[in-house]
């Protein structure tokens, strides 16, 4: 990994430990999934996006809709992933 992506996802996964307001920590943790997403690390972004999901569940649907949008779309670049995909979207 070069330095510009490391940089963004150390900052990302940093400012993710000292957020606690909801809105603010779900758009740092969809951030976080996206770069690692746009950097070509799908497993970690699918980690992320599955966290938000489960995360945001019980709190906010709409959140937790779109955590789980993104982990659809990194579930789809893992061969091994979309079984675990199917279930969360029959869920």
């Amino acid at each position: 990994m070069d330095k510009g992506p490391h940089r963004s996802i150390v900052h990302l996964e940093t400012a993710l430990g000292l957020i606690d307001e909801p809105s603010e920590r779900a758009r740092a943790m969809f951030a976080l999934g996206q770069t690692h997403f746009r950097y070509g690390h799908p497993a970690e972004a699918l980690a992320v996006f599955r966290r938000g999901a489960d995360e945001f569940r019980d709190r906010d649907r709409d959140k937790s809709l779109r955590f789980e949008a993104g982990y659809m779309a990194s579930a789809s670049y893992l061969v091994d992933r979309p079984h675990e995909a199917f279930e969360r979207v029959t869920a």
